[in-house]
């Protein structure tokens, strides 16, 4: 199981890598073949003076939302120290085209999914030594002080750079036509909930920027509780990384918080910028497999008996015991 997610992250970093390149030499159509959808595609955008990676997405913000999800599996991974060697690589190179994707909500999502690895990593670390990564503890402790520190002071340009891009893609979003549209999506999802007296339109009737009011909008009160407990019965199980011990038993234990951790992000970017019911195939398949391996976990296999030893034991006593009764 670790190979394939990998293996789908590794794919997903070589479609955004022939994304750029495939725009900055003026050959997007050799990604006619996949981009076939019917609806329009938003594909070809800047964003304070980079290429908004889209990979095989109709637009940023979606191909950020699946990222975000790889890249909090792949880092799980590395940070649990799956022998899987391809893990660290893969993770850093999701991590890169996340930033490059000039995503607001990519940026928010790193932010929150990192918090919340790096909370994690530190309770392993100080549980089990052996199994945690004491340097990402450093690295996410201390880095972002020291770049906030030192950076204005040693290069002014670059700090004054980041904050005009920062305020370009996050800081002014509500102010764009596009943050307008999507507070104009969410007035109508609420005003949908009010007038269906809780109850919801039914699914995709409505449409929202926040996965909140998608819920109520489309599903209503008891529809959201009703999510709300399957998302807590996959977020709150047990994975049983403490009582592992053998290596079939921490590579399921690794796959489970390798999935959980995906599963977590795509419902916080989708509470961000959700704009329908439905999460993707990544989504289920993370709370499918966290739900199996924490159901149904994989027991450390017993040894089988030999029987073909046992007849042959129980060949001779008998043997044994009908010499016996023709001697007497």
């Amino acid at each position: 199981m670790t190979k394939i997610l990998l293996i789908v992250g590794s794919i997903n970093i070589l479609f955004a890598a022939i994304d750029v390149i495939t725009f900055y030499t003026g050959t997007e159509y050799l990604m006619d073949s996949i981009r076939s959808a019917n609806y329009r595609f938003l594909t070809g955008s800047e964003k304070g003076g980079l290429k908004r990676i889209s990979g095989t997405f109709s637009e940023a913000s979606a191909f950020a939302n699946y990222t975000l999800a790889l890249f909090a599996i792949a880092t799980s991974f590395w940070l649990d120290r799956s022998p899987n060697r391809y893990a660290g690589p893969i993770a850093f190179s999701l991590f890169l085209t996340l930033l490059l994707s000039t995503s607001a909500t990519a940026l928010v999502g790193i932010s929150a999914i990192t918090f919340f690895l790096g909370c994690r990593s530190l309770t392993t670390s100080l549980q089990h030594p052996n199994r945690g990564r004491q340097i990402f503890i450093a690295i996410f402790a201390c880095l972002p002080v020291i770049a906030i520190i030192i950076t204005p002071t040693l290069a002014p340009s670059i700090a004054d750079e980041v904050i005009t891009f920062l305020e370009e893609i996050l800081f002014s979003k509500a102010q764009s036509r596009s943050g307008m549209e999507r507070l104009q999506w969410n007035a109508s999802a609420y005003q949908t909930f009010l007038d269906t007296y809780g109850f919801g339109a039914g699914l995709g009737s409505a449409r929202a920027s926040s996965y909140l009011l998608v819920l109520l909008s489309n599903i209503g009160i008891v529809g959201t509780a009703l999510f709300t407990i399957f998302a807590a019965s996959i977020i709150f199980s047990k994975s049983a990384w403490s009582e592992a011990t053998t290596e079939i038993e921490l590579d399921q234990a690794r796959v489970t918080r390798a999935t959980k951790a995906g599963f977590i992000s795509v419902l916080l970017t989708s509470f961000i910028s959700g704009t329908v019911y439905d999460l993707g195939l990544l989504f289920y398949f993370a709370g499918g497999i966290c739900a199996a391996y924490c159901t149904y976990p994989i027991s450390t296999p017993t040894k089988v008996p030999n029987f073909s030893a046992t007849l042959t034991n129980a060949q001779l006593l008998n043997t044994t015991h009908s010499q016996s009764k023709r001697s007497s």
